[in-house]
């Protein structure tokens, strides 16, 4: 079978999709999004929370309860509410998310033993991953970017929790070298969201060659972001659908343009390889 022929028999399953982008949204055209996703050509999405976007967890459960072999739920938490631990019971035991998403931006540190260890413990009990925002910042929680943000601070946790599934968003662009250094951690794996040059341009090219020699394929994943633009008749399916498209596109031209580089080793990807990064990866993380 040809590289194009294998291609087209994957399943795509992309991790890291937020539906909204506007908190002061209410969002209930589900079937609408999932036809959307048909159109794009995605078999399933792990779909994150983000409070500050107006990805609630409610609108996240009814994803998951309306189309549950399509939609795999992880809700975003705030750390520091007095009743985190049976809101992260309630996700895993009633409502069958297969993980929760930490958004450090908010104000607190993954590694901070005291707000975040139980969580971790709690979460390895309950077998739920880890999602964590890392590096790249939008307007609402810039001011914490520096501070919160580092891919490095999972470091420690990963040493303190190696069976801990744990997945950083976006590479921890573009604090990188950050990363890199996570590499030797087994148990941590990169979402590569917005690798696309649709975002970046051609930034990735040499990127993408660099995290897939040290972490390896079976720890990187296909994501895409799958935010709803607005025009004038409310919410803008087709240049959303458009432009998933080409991120799927930019991501797979991406992949399947690297060759065999004799200083990292890298040898170009077979099929099976493909089959991970576009979901094979987000599943296995993400199952429960």
């Amino acid at each position: 079978m040809n590289q194009s022929s294998a291609l087209k028999n994957i399943k795509y399953t992309s991790i890291h999709c937020h539906p909204v982008h506007d908190a002061r949204d209410t969002f209930t055209d589900y079937s609408r999004y999932i036809s959307m996703l048909d159109n794009v050509g995605l078999d399933k999405v792990v779909m994150y929370g983000n409070i500050s976007y107006g990805v609630t967890d409610e609108m996240i459960v009814n994803f998951v309860r309306k189309f549950p072999r399509r939609i795999i739920g992880v809700p975003e938490i705030i750390p520091w509410e007095k009743d985190v631990k049976d809101k992260i019971k309630s996700f895993a035991l009633e409502h069958g998310m297969s993980g929760i998403k930490l958004h450090p931006s908010l104000g607190f540190k993954p590694d901070d033993k005291k707000l975040m260890y139980p969580i971790y413990e709690l979460c390895l009990k309950l077998n739920l991953a880890i999602a964590c925002h890392s590096a790249i910042a939008g307007p609402v929680r810039e001011k914490t970017f520096n501070d919160c943000c580092q891919p490095i601070f999972f470091d420690r946790v990963s040493d303190d929790f190696p069976e801990l599934r744990i997945v950083i968003s976006h590479c921890g662009w573009p604090l990188i070298e950050q990363t890199h250094l996570l590499s030797w951690r087994s148990n941590i794996a990169l979402d590569i969201t917005r690798i696309s040059p649709f975002y970046y341009k051609n930034y990735w090219k040499e990127t993408i060659g660099l995290l897939l020699w040290r972490f390896g394929p079976q720890r990187i994943l296909f994501g895409n972001l799958g935010i709803l633009g607005k025009n004038k008749n409310g919410y803008d399916f087709k240049t959303t659908e458009n432009k998933m498209k080409i991120e799927l596109k930019d991501t797979l031209k991406l992949l399947t343009g690297l060759k065999k580089n004799v200083e990292t080793e890298l040898t170009a990807l077979d099929t099976g390889d493909y089959e991970n990064i576009m979901g094979g990866n987000a599943l296995r993380l993400f199952a429960k």
